[in-house]
């Protein structure tokens, strides 16, 4: 009774269970996931509005604006969720369905290929980080009379600064830079460096003049005076090569620690400009569409419709090592993907407004693929105690000490000042996720390739040095176009360059996880194609062939051997 019992209740339990598995290896199951997957990338790849969230415009249902780029939609868990669906239909098809024989080896290789590579890709997927930092080549460290650390000034056309103190005070500016400077000196024929011109302005006595600097060659350094017949060499006029011994130019690296997430968003908050930046995270920020929880601070063009109501409330994420910063509350409430800031028209006499957004008229967009995150405002709330102060913040590609690496046309670096109660001002930077390298990285020199007999650039070098234990590499990484190089767990790619001085470069950073192993698995599967499609059918003609011969010599040895009937003599007649 109580075997009868116990059977009963486990095929109760069993049922289910195998009416699941009969399901899962159920070929159209399998057929049903290949055609969701399949609309999926579809959707993600033909028709980015879809990912992007027109539908919730369309239909009217919130939940449908996806705000996904190509790589968040398929790294994003459904995708994740209909690729393991296919791996379990195939394993459970695979191992119930077709025997494992040598004459099956083939599917059986093709089937695990396929979710090596399905797995290797998720885990790609999931653990992806791309990014990119700016590397300038070089920094100026001056030194003049009076001063016991030097001032250093990022080397970029325009770069300027003071230096010195009272009397002995100079006035610097980089007024050129040739970034295919070829030596003529005795030794160094054809070598080809950097060569930096920087427009020296002395009050001690009251001067003008020129001071050349060779990259890599601190001996080559003269000064150069404007006279009457024009630029002279001062070695030539007064037989020395400085004019102003006392004011000193070296140049060296100007090295990077850290790179920015591409496809992220972070605001930076410090309360002066001596601090260092404090990173605070954003999780969630949209990119397509404008999220406005007010119209005040607004500012349309006549032919621009005024944007629905679409509230945000986004929470930055606080570090640890915040400190004082760590008492303020911070949130995002609004964000406009094209938009810029412009005062509004004033009444003379009257002071100036305050900056509002304005919204870039549809006409006037540029693609998104194109500008990403440059065109973008967001609006950030701080709330100091009872106080709340609102703030628009323009974005910035990188998040800059200060101002000195910043460009216009380039690298815009626009923190806006926010005064609390107490009267601190605070400073925010609305930016990128910023992590660190795992060693500083300077550029030792950027090289342009042309075609022969032309100006047409054919490549872009960076030549690239590592800090490790305490020296910088003599061994140089060499960066092209289309070759990247690893260094540790990263890569780094060429991505951007600075047409005309050359200046600096972009490199791109990015992990590579997995990719081996979904190389694997697609050597694994074309192994089985080539198994089933070429080595199988041979085997089953040998074993048809060897069937052949053993049916025929069966039937050999089966029937019993005829004896020979004797011949019949016709009958002769004698006539």
């Amino acid at each position: 009774m109580h075997f009868r019992l116990a059977s009963w209740a486990l095929g109760r339990c069993v049922r289910p269970i195998r009416w699941l598995l009969d399901t899962i290896a159920n070929i159209w199951f399998g057929v049903s996931m290949l055609v969701l997957i399949f609309l999926y990338s579809s959707l993600g790849s033909a028709a980015p509005p879809i990912r992007q969230g027109v539908l919730a415009d369309w239909w009217g249902l919130e939940f449908l604006r996806f705000e996904k780029s190509e790589m968040a939609w398929f790294g994003w868990w459904p995708f994740q969720v209909l690729i393991g669906l296919f791996c379990l239909a195939m394993v459970v098809m695979t191992v119930r369905r077709i025997r494992l024989k040598v004459i099956n080896l083939g599917v059986w290789t093709i089937h695990t290929g396929i979710i090596i590579l399905a797995i290797s890709s998720a885990v790609y997927f999931g653990s992806k980080v791309e990014g990119d930092v700016a590397i300038f080549q070089s920094k100026a460290y001056l030194l003049a009379p009076g001063m016991s650390e030097p001032v250093t000034l990022v080397v970029r056309p325009g770069a300027a600064t003071w230096v010195g103190q009272g009397p002995d005070r100079y006035h610097l500016r980089v007024m050129r830079m040739n970034p295919d400077y070829v030596l003529q000196s005795r030794g160094y024929e054809g070598e080809r460096t950097q060569a930096i011109w920087f427009a020296v302005q002395s009050f001690a006595p009251r001067r003008n003049f020129i001071r050349v600097v060779i990259v890599g060659h601190p001996e080559f350094t003269e000064d150069v005076v404007i006279g009457a017949d024009g630029p002279q060499r001062v070695r030539k006029v007064f037989g020395k090569p400085l004019l102003d011994e006392n004011l000193q130019i070296k140049l060296w690296y100007d090295p990077v620690d850290k790179f920015y997430r591409a496809g992220t968003a972070a605001v930076y908050a410090r309360f002066s400009p001596e601090q260092a930046w404090t990173q605070l995270r954003l999780e969630g920020l949209p990119r397509y569409f404008e999220y406005i929880s007010q119209p005040e601070g607004l500012m349309l063009s006549a032919e621009e419709r005024s944007p629905p109501l679409r509230p945000l409330d986004l929470e930055p994420e606080i570090p640890a090592e915040a400190g004082a910063m760590a008492a303020l509350h911070f949130r995002v409430t609004d964000y406009l993907p094209y938009a810029n800031l412009r005062s509004p028209p004033t009444q003379e006499g009257r002071p100036k407004a305050a900056e509002r957004a304005r919204i870039v008229p549809r006409y006037q967009r540029e693609s998104l693929a194109r500008v990403g995150q440059r065109m973008s405002l967001i609006r950030v709330e701080v709330r100091d105690g009872p106080a709340v102060r609102r703030v628009w913040l323009p974005f910035s590609q990188y998040a800059f000490d200060d101002a000195q690496r910043a460009q216009p046309s380039r690298f815009r670096f626009a923190p806006r000042r926010v005064p609390l109660a107490d009267g601190r001002t605070l400073e925010l930077l609305y930016s990128r996720w910023r992590d660190p390298l795992p060693a500083p990285i300077a550029l030792d020199r950027f090289i342009l390739k042309t075609h022969p007999g032309g100006d047409q650039p054919s490549d872009y070098i960076s030549h690239l040095a590592f800090y490790e234990n305490g020296q910088w590499s003599k061994q140089l990484y060499e960066v092209k176009s289309n070759h990247p190089k690893q260094h540790g767990q990263w890569w780094y790619f060429q991505s951007q360059w600075d047409p005309g001085t050359e200046a600096y470069t972009v490199l791109g950073v990015g992990n590579r996880r997995a990719v081996h192993v979904m190389l694997g698995g697609v050597i694994v599967s074309i192994t089985g194609m080539i198994y089933a499609f070429y080595v199988k059918p041979t085997l089953i003609r040998r074993r048809k062939r060897a069937g052949q011969i053993q049916r025929a010599s069966n039937v050999q040895t089966s029937t019993p051997t005829a004896q020979p009937s004797p011949a019949r003599v016709p009958e002769v007649t004698h006539v």
